[in-house]
């Protein structure tokens, strides 16, 4: 290779330069030479022993340098293995969960008979109740046949008679004459202030309700009221007039003195 050779550096330069690119020395009258051969760099051996070189000592962290910043994440960090693929990491590990083991268990049985004795009892309780404050007894049955008879309703007074009377009145054709009466305003001294109530001893279905009628002159010898006999049909309380009318003879003979004579027999 042709190079000029500078006469003031010794540098080396292209035939075409017409300066020096090191000192910017006129080449001009500078012939071209062959350019002098470079020697091949040499390489370090990579075995050469380096004991006597110096080792970086490992400098510990200043108390005033603060808390160290956290490393950095690297992309091997993020890596997650495609899916089938075996993890890198190795076969995640199985951990047995302790169950317990279920229980089979019966019905609650003193939950069943404690909620069927609650029903029983207020079952027990609510029917009482109805027939001690709802369902009418003696003494409202009685004050309901005065009311219908002053409203001269006879089918309502008719309701509070017992079937046995309600016979009796139509096999003596006494009911439209009661009609008439009840119509007519002639309560027949079924008309008065309740005064008690007592209950046969020997039949519990049988009562008695005192009345004493605003029509004295309705009452018998020598008495300041009357009983109206009331008995039970189909658990409703009823008026039985003829068993009245049987009473009300029968207090009149005891207030005489004398036996009540025996009923004709039929």
């Amino acid at each position: 290779m042709q190079v000029k050779v500078c006469p003031k550096c010794g540098a080396e330069n292209r035939p075409e330069k017409a300066l020096c690119s090191s000192c910017y020395t006129s080449l001009e009258a500078v012939a071209e030479t062959e350019a002098k051969p470079r020697p091949a760099p040499t390489q370090p051996d990579a075995k050469a022993d380096r004991s006597d070189q110096p080792q970086a000592q490992p400098v510990g962290a200043s108390p005033l340098a603060g808390p160290a910043a956290p490393a950095r994440a690297t992309p091997a960090d993020n890596y997650a293995p495609p899916p089938g693929a075996p993890s890198p990491y190795g076969p995640t590990p199985v951990f047995n969960e302790r169950r317990s083991a279920s229980i089979s268990r019966g019905p609650n049985w003193v939950a069943i008979i404690l909620t069927i004795v609650i029903l029983a009892g207020a079952g027990c309780g609510g029917w009482w109740a109805y027939n001690k404050f709802i369902k009418p007894g003696p003494e409202q049955v009685v004050q309901n046949f005065m009311e219908a008879g002053k409203a001269r309703n006879f089918e309502k007074m008719k309701d509070c008679l017992s079937q046995k009377t309600i016979n009796m009145m139509q096999m003596a054709g006494d009911e439209e004459e009661m009609r008439r009466s009840v119509e007519s305003g002639n309560l027949g001294g079924f008309d008065g202030k309740i005064i008690g109530c007592t209950y046969d001893e020997s039949n519990s279905n049988l009562a008695y309700v005192g009345l004493k009628p605003t029509n004295r002159k309705a009452l018998p010898p020598g008495a300041t009221s009357v009983e109206i006999a009331c008995c039970k049909e189909d658990g409703s309380w009823k008026i039985d007039l003829m068993a009245t009318m049987m009473r009300i003879v029968k207090k009149t003979y005891e207030r005489m003195g004398r036996p009540m004579p025996p009923l004709p027999s039929h």
